[in-house]
């Protein structure tokens, strides 16, 4: 989005059959969106794991003149073919509502593992059946979750987990 609102002709440019974008991979900053959302296209974020998916969430909710700036850096609902849950990643158990923790998914399609790689391949999966995603999300009291870093971006302050991108 970026390379796009910074390329020459996209001011002039007529936008008029763009009606939305969804964006995955990383999260999508504000600042990335405003360009678009200031000539009315909808952008919303969508997540997928390959090992699980590869699509998990996508937050479809509303128009561009209808979604706030906390709606829009949502990566909204699970998908109906996605479990999920968001847990303390070494006690494996839930956390509370708007605590970050790590999103672990279960689905139809998960995958039987990586080629030839059975390390790899278990320390991807809970003893319980989830995959691991690596990645910190937190969920708010509407059900809408949010993506927050990543675990290996994780730092320990006074006996507390902090995102990097918390910080």
């Amino acid at each position: 989005l970026q390379a796009l609102a910074a390329s020459p002709g996209f001011a002039d440019h007529p936008l008029t059959s763009l009606e939305a974008i969804t964006t995955a991979g990383a999260a999508c900053s504000e600042s990335s969106m405003t360009p678009f959302l200031e000539r009315g296209i909808t952008v919303r974020q969508s997540y997928g794991l390959t090992e699980a998916g590869p699509s998990n969430f996508v937050n479809a909710d509303g128009r561009a003149d209808e979604m706030t700036a906390t709606d829009r850096a949502s990566i909204g609902t699970a998908f109906f073919h996605t479990d999920y849950r968001i847990v303390d990643p070494e006690r494996l158990t839930p956390v509370a509502v708007d605590t970050p923790g790590e999103l672990q998914l279960r689905s139809p399609h998960d995958f039987d593992g990586y080629l030839d790689d059975p390390a790899a391949t278990a320390a991807r999966w809970t003893p319980d059946g989830w995959i691991r995603s690596g990645d910190l999300a937190r969920e708010d009291a509407a059900g809408r979750v949010f993506i927050v870093g990543r675990m290996d971006n994780v730092i320990v302050s006074g006996g507390e987990n902090i995102a990097a991108e918390e910080g």
